[in-house]
């Protein structure tokens, strides 16, 4: 472990976002509706036209169908995880492994906005295994239909499992209601052992930190429509706790040291101390992270209300601590993330400072619009740095003191 200082900046703003890379902070169930209206303040695409993305996940291999009601100008992008295009359409029926993926409700034109509504099926193929389950926090609330998922016991009877992951030890509490059917659940540990059962009363189970659990629930007679509760509380002599909660744009000066959470990299049993924080936004607006440390070089991760990792940035191997430490002379800013309204999340980190350059800089405005990303590479002596311009565009050589930049480098990102 290196232990050091660090600087954490956040910056909270509500109001329209453009040509933003937006993650899916919403989640779509398998076999489930969803309903949401594009407007002006959403999140647009390199052509202009505003979307909103939605999270998919499937546990098993298996057939998805998605239509989309609503305007006729609206449609629907299906994506991989890695954000490769795999379908398009108001009606999309495909066969799709196990995996996330990303399901974008897009307006054909850039004006055009109205209300939507989602509706999904999936049909897992038979004498398929789960393995892939979708997410939930350690303070969550789900509502679903048992089964969605295509999940089932060896004897056949539905099955939904959730995947947790803890920070911090403590006592996780999981309660499951339904108005159609009698419950019961089950907290696993990574090794498949069943550590808590109960049905029709909440599951309370202590837990270890740096760990990870499973949560199942079935009925062994009929299902329904349910609502999945997780509470965690921190042992008292616990330190890996949130270090705080951002509601507005603040700022926090702070040590990761032996004290800190820590994560344990698989096969090596090697330690990564951090610090998170936790932060909540009440409308839907642009969420800017930032970390400064002089003792090492950072790497911060953005993860929604269930643990899925939204964003991730690091320069790695000491080279963001140069950059700070000769941009020092600007406003420190990172790369916006869209949030809808009342959505929440944890903060690892997220060390991508960026600053915009002033629109009278004849290199800048020749650029296509929307594709006016600046990458830095190494710099040269004497300071001067070079910016990578737009996937393979251009590679220009710029001064950051040069009087027409207002800032070290611009991100206008897809």
């Amino acid at each position: 472990m290196r232990p050091g200082c660090i600087f954490v900046l956040a910056i909270l703003s509500l109001g329209p976002l453009r040509a933003q890379d937006c993650p899916a902070v919403a989640r779509l169930q398998p076999g489930g509706t969803v309903s949401g209206s594009l407007g002006s303040d959403n999140c647009v695409l390199s052509d202009g036209t505003p979307y909103f993305a939605y999270r998919l996940d499937l546990p098993v291999r298996g057939n998805l169908q998605v239509a989309l009601g609503g305007p006729a100008d609206l449609q629907m992008i299906l994506r991989d995880e890695s954000g490769a295009r795999l379908d398009t359409g108001v009606g999309i029926r495909r066969s799709l492994e196990a995996g996330s993926y990303r399901v974008l409700v897009n307006s054909k034109a850039p004006a055009s906005f109205g209300p939507y509504t989602i509706t999904a099926g999936f049909s897992a193929e038979p004498s398929m295994m789960c393995s892939h389950f979708p997410a939930i926090g350690r303070r969550q609330t789900i509502s679903n239909t048992l089964g969605n998922y295509g999940c089932t016991s060896p004897d056949g009877t539905p099955i939904d499992i959730w995947s947790l992951t803890t920070f911090g030890g403590g006592t996780l509490t999981v309660t499951v209601t339904s108005q159609d059917f009698s419950p019961t659940v089950v907290v696993r540990g990574s090794d498949g052992r069943a550590l808590a059962t109960s049905s029709g009363t909440p599951l309370v189970t202590p837990v270890q930190g740096d760990s990870q659990y499973s949560i199942a629930v079935y009925s062994p007679d009929k299902g329904g429509t349910y609502q999945l509760t997780t509470a965690f509380q921190n042992l008292v002599d616990d330190s890996c706790r949130a270090t705080r909660t951002f509601t507005d744009s603040a700022a926090d000066n702070n040590l990761i040291g032996a004290g800190s959470c820590y994560l344990t990299i698989a096969g090596s049993g090697d330690q990564q101390y951090y610090n998170y924080y936790n932060f909540t936004m009440a409308a839907a607006g642009t969420a800017g992270f930032s970390v400064i440390s002089g003792d090492f070089a950072p790497t911060l991760y953005l993860l929604d209300e269930s643990g899925n990792t939204l964003a991730v940035d690091s320069l790695g191997g000491g080279y963001d601590t140069g950059v700070l430490q000769r941009c020092r002379f600007g406003r420190p800013i990172s790369a916006a993330v869209h949030l809808s309204s009342g959505s929440s999340g944890v903060l690892h980190g997220y060390p991508c400072f960026s600053r915009r350059i002033a629109d009278r800089d004849p290199l800048y405005r020749e650029l296509p619009d929307r594709v006016r990303t600046l990458r830095p590479v190494p710099p040269h002596p004497g300071g001067r740095w070079d910016f990578a311009v737009g996937p393979g565009i251009r590679h220009v050589p710029r001064n950051l003191g040069d009087p027409r930049f207002e800032g070290q480098f611009a991100r206008a990102q897809r």
